[in-house]
C-alpha cells in the first residue's frame, strides 16, 4: 500500500478543491451508508435486538453440520444484502467512480465490499464494546437493521481466524478515532485501490485514488491544526501509520474472506442466496429457488 503522499498539491486552489472533494464524499457516505450519523438513529446498541442465524425450528445435529452451516450462511446473506446495496449506492456517488468502465466499477465493488462494510460498522461495534469488556470487541456484529449477531455464530459461518482478524481491525480503527468525514474518505480510498485484480484501466482508477488519498490526508491535517506543531506532527505520523495498518489489515481480511467463501461456492447447489449477494461473492446462483 502506497504512503499517504500529497506532494502534488500545495496551492490554495488545490486545497479548496480537496476540501470540496472531501465534503462530497462525506455527503455520499451520509446518504448511502446505513451506519452514517444521519441514518443510524436506530442503531443505538441499547435499542438493537439480538438475533440468531439459525432458522426457526432447526436444531444443531452433529450429523448435519454442513447443512446447518449453509442455512446460517443464507441467513447472514440476507442481513448483509442491505449493506451491499448501500455500498453500491455509495460507490456511484464517489466523484469520478461513474467514469470508470462498467466492468471496472463491478470489479472494484466486488473486491472492496467486505472491507468497506467492516470499516463502516467499526464505530458502532466499538460503542457496543464500551458497555462490556475489550476482549469482546467482536462478541456481536451490528447490522443496519439494528440486529446483533454473536461471535460464536460468525465463527461457525466464517471461521475463528477470520473473526479474530476482524477483531484486530476493530481495535486499530478504534485507536484512530476518525471523524465520519475521514472514515468516508478512507472508504473511498479502499474502494478505488488501483491494485485490484482484473481492472482493465488501472491508470484511470489510480488517478482518482490519488485525489481521494490527498483529500484524506488534508482532512487529517485539518483535524490536528489546533494542536502544537511538534505534537501535531507526531499525531499526524501516528495516524498515518495507523491508517496504513488498517488498510493492510482490511486487505488481508478481504483475502481471508475469499478463502472462506470458497466452500460456499463449492456448495452453491445446496443453498438459496439473494442474487446480489451471490454476484458480489461470485457464488453460482441456484436457479431452482433463489430468495
Amino acid at each position: 500500500m502506497e504512503k499517504l503522499d500529497c506532494s502534488f498539491w500545495g496551492d490554495g486552489q488545490m486545497q479548496q478543491q480537496l476540501d470540496q472533494l472531501a465534503a462530497t464524499v462525506h455527503q455520499a457516505f451520509g446518504s448511502a451508508s446505513g451506519y452514517s450519523h444521519c441514518r443510524a438513529g436506530g442503531l443505538m446498541v441499547g435499542q438493537a435486538r439480538h438475533v440468531t442465524l439459525v432458522p426457526e425450528g432447526r436444531g444443531l445435529r452433529p450429523d448435519a453440520l454442513d447443512e446447518h452451516r449453509l442455512c446460517m450462511h443464507q441467513s447472514l446473506a440476507h442481513l448483509l444484502l442491505p449493506c451491499i446495496e448501500q455500498t453500491v449506492d455509495f460507490a456511484k456517488r464517489v466523484p469520478g467512480f461513474a467514469k470508470f468502465t462498467q466492468d471496472d466499477q463491478l470489479t472494484l465493488i466486488k473486491s472492496a465490499f467486505f472491507e468497506l462494510w467492516l470499516l463502516q460498522v467499526s464505530p458502532h461495534q466499538i460503542a457496543a464494546v464500551d458497555q462490556g469488556h475489550l476482549q469482546g470487541i467482536v462478541s456481536k456484529i451490528l447490522f443496519p437493521s439494528g440486529q446483533l449477531v454473536n461471535q460464536q455464530e460468525l465463527d461457525f459461518v466464517w471461521s475463528p481466524p477470520l473473526v479474530a482478524k476482524i477483531a484486530e481491525l476493530m481495535q486499530i480503527l478504534s485507536s484512530l478515532q476518525l471523524t465520519e468525514c475521514q472514515l468516508a474518505l478512507l472508504c473511498s480510498v479502499v474502494l478505488t485501490r488501483p491494485d485490484r485484480a482484473g481492472l482493465s484501466n488501472p491508470d484511470d482508477v489510480s488517478a482518482n485514488h490519488s485525489r481521494l488519498l490527498a483529500a484524506l490526508h488534508q482532512q487529517l491535517d485539518i483535524s490536528k491544526a489546533s494542536t502544537p506543531a511538534e505534537s501535531s506532527l507526531k499525531q499526524q505520523q501516528q495516524l498515518t501509520a495507523g491508517l496504513q495498518t488498517a488498510i493492510r489489515q482490511a486487505s488481508s481480511i478481504g483475502l481471508s474472506m475469499q478463502h472462506c467463501i470458497q466452500w460456499y461456492r463449492d456448495n452453491w447447489h445446496r443453498t438459496y442466496l439473494p442474487p446480489l449477494y451471490a454476484e458480489i461473492f461470485d457464488i453460482r446462483k441456484n436457479s431452482e429457488h433463489t430468495t
